[in-house]
């Protein structure tokens, strides 16, 4: 329910007759031989050159969620918002906020749900019952034959801070600087890759020492491989992507992720 100022149509939009619509009044201060003029904002319709009277009204708006909508959607309401004299009203936006689930995890239009099997279950197979967001009870089973296997693919890494472990009195000068900050806050320096320039730049390490910052391209392997002995170095180095392969194991049931938000654009 949206309560919004809206302009008395009865009485409607008058002239201020105090100003002549200019909103300001041109006031005459005599001082023995000298004549000063100073402007000021009318008092009578507060420097807005118009006198009219707002009324508050109460409007209730059905907000319809299109199947499908991302985190941070937008629903527009075209001039619901206060309105003005001579100009339109602004506009009343919705933003829609994602809240988490429980189960499901969202990454676009696909939803994930995490399960914990058996080696044997992924050697000679499984069945397992799911409970869909519409309340639709899921049979998900493994075909005769199917082995499932270890994906290094992880769909959700990209939304995660990445993790880093700290080596003391180490250095990798071997490998080819990539970037060199004059900065020693860990802070920055992980926001840099995380979501900064560095951001898909692959850097696998970052080495301080001095008050500087240098930051390394390269792999996990190649860093943990070549990194050596530094006094008063500190290395930073990514964690293994690696490292949970064997813990996540993937199977795709077609057709049961979130509709696509279909665009204005398409017929």
């Amino acid at each position: 329910r949206l309560t919004r100022k809206v302009i008395d149509k009865q009485r409607g939009v008058e002239r201020c007759a105090e100003c002549g619509g200019q909103g300001v009044k041109i006031q005459t201060i005599r001082m023995g031989p000298m004549i000063q003029q100073v402007q000021k904002v009318c008092d009578t319709c507060s420097g807005q050159g118009t006198i009219y009277r707002q009324n508050k009204a109460q409007e209730t708006l059905e907000v319809h969620i299109p199947k499908g909508a991302p985190d941070q959607h937008k629903i527009n309401f075209s001039e619901k918002a206060d309105e003005i004299p001579d100009g339109e009203a602004g506009d009343v936006v919705f933003v829609l906020q994602e809240q988490s689930h429980a189960d499901f995890k969202r990454k676009g239009d696909d939803l994930y749900i995490e399960r914990t099997i058996s080696l044997g279950e992924a050697l000679c197979g499984f069945s397992m019952q799911v409970k869909h967001l519409d309340d639709r009870i899921l049979i998900i089973k493994s075909k005769p034959g199917e082995v499932l296997k270890p994906v290094p693919y992880d769909p959700f890494v990209e939304d995660e801070k990445t993790a880093w472990t700290m080596f003391e009195d180490f250095d990798c000068p071997s490998l080819e600087n990539a970037a060199v900050a004059e900065t020693e806050d860990i802070k920055v320096c992980k926001k840099a890759v995380d979501s900064g320039q560095l951001r898909g730049k692959g850097i696998g390490c970052f080495v301080q020492k001095g008050g500087r910052t240098v930051f390394k391209q390269c792999t996990y392997a190649q860093a943990f491989e070549t990194k050596v002995a530094s006094k008063g170095s500190k290395l930073y180095i990514i964690s293994d992507p690696e490292a949970d392969k064997e813990k996540r194991m993937m199977k795709a049931v077609e057709g049961e992720g979130l509709p696509r938000l279909k665009s204005p654009f398409e017929h």
